[in-house]
């Protein structure tokens, strides 16, 4: 899988173009369910436990915490 975005972007560094089209380019390929869970994990931090119990997710709360698959 190809790096999107080579450094970190954050109150110090912004995102180039080319990694704002990039990032947009694969967030459009995800589906509405796995958008969810890549928002709710990445911009809000929360556990793969949470994410299963906001979005009514039986599978995910199966799974063990070190899991990193957002699909149901």
């Amino acid at each position: 899988m190809e790096q999107l975005i080579s450094k970190p972007a954050g109150p110090d560094r912004e995102l180039t173009e080319d990694e704002r089209f990039k990032l947009n380019d694969a967030m459009c390929n995800l589906s509405e369910q796995e958008r969810q869970c890549f928002v709710l994990h990445v911009a809000f931090r929360f556990s793969m436990r949470q994410i299963a119990e906001e979005l009514d997710l039986t599978s995910l709360r199966k799974k063990s915490p070190t899991s990193k698959s957002c699909e149901a």
